[in-house]
């Protein structure tokens, strides 16, 4: 049996992907994620078929019919990031063993990211992990170069390209080193390892064609993709510090 619950966390300011003891969310604005009618978008509902997907309201903002200044609007976002991390605190709390600690491994920023992003996404990020500190969590940042070589470890054999000392290297079936892997990288990292076989990993393998021929991976499969692969990878020992 472990022994402490282990979180796994791909936070994004449009859809957050997390994945707690195996089990995978999707926390998502209503109105990003819905139509017009009020039913899930495409993707959405089929991701819901192996994801707990949990939409949230965004806070009423109180100057709604006029154009907010830089200073309101930057306000605005903090309310709103405090509102969504209260909720994901919230699921954490409800899907783990009070009784057992709670690891949680969170992927880092990419700093190749558009600087308005960006400081949004350590914005948020930033509340969700002071929250979960707050609560006793042991708290593990991933670089997101760590969490490519761990995904490819944990589906591909390695390589030795030393010429005098060992030197081992991952590289997926299309020849594509770790270090480059892409959303469709980590995609294939699930649908071409033969232990996964679960819920996810198989409504992945139905759609698989469809997704990689697509411009992109869509949302929300690419944010859960993250922190499905997180969890597995850092599960199988792919990852420091090692597992439970």
């Amino acid at each position: 049996m472990r022994s402490i619950n282990v979180v796994t966390i791909d936070p994004s300011t449009a859809c957050t992907g997390v994945c707690i003891n195996g089990a995978l969310f999707c926390f998502s604005d209503r109105e990003y994620s819905t139509t017009k009618k009020g039913n899930l978008t495409k993707w959405f509902e089929i991701a819901s078929d192996a994801c707990d997907v949990l939409l949230y309201d965004t806070p009423p903002n109180n100057t709604k019919n006029t154009k907010l200044s830089f200073s309101e609007s930057e306000v605005y976002k903090l309310l709103k990031y405090d509102f969504i991390t209260d909720k994901i605190i919230d699921i954490i709390s409800t899907n783990t063993d009070r009784k057992k600690a709670t690891k949680c491994l969170i992927e880092g920023y990419s700093y190749n990211s558009a600087a308005g992003n960006l400081i949004d996404l350590v914005t948020y990020s930033t509340l969700l992990r002071h929250k979960l500190w707050k609560r006793g969590v042991c708290i593990n940042v991933i670089p997101p170069a760590s969490l490519k070589l761990g995904a490819a470890k944990l589906t591909y054999p390695p390589k030795d390209i030393g010429k005098k000392k060992p030197k081992l290297e991952w590289r997926n079936k299309q020849g594509i080193a770790a270090g480059s892997f892409k959303k469709p990288e980590i995609y294939k990292v699930i649908t071409e390892n033969p232990t996964l076989t679960d819920a996810w990993s198989e409504l992945l393998r139905v759609y698989e064609s469809h997704q990689l021929n697509a411009t992109s991976i869509s949302k929300p499969i690419d944010d859960i993709n993250d922190s499905y692969v997180l969890y597995h990878s850092y599960m199988a020992g792919h990852l420091t510090p090692s597992p439970p």
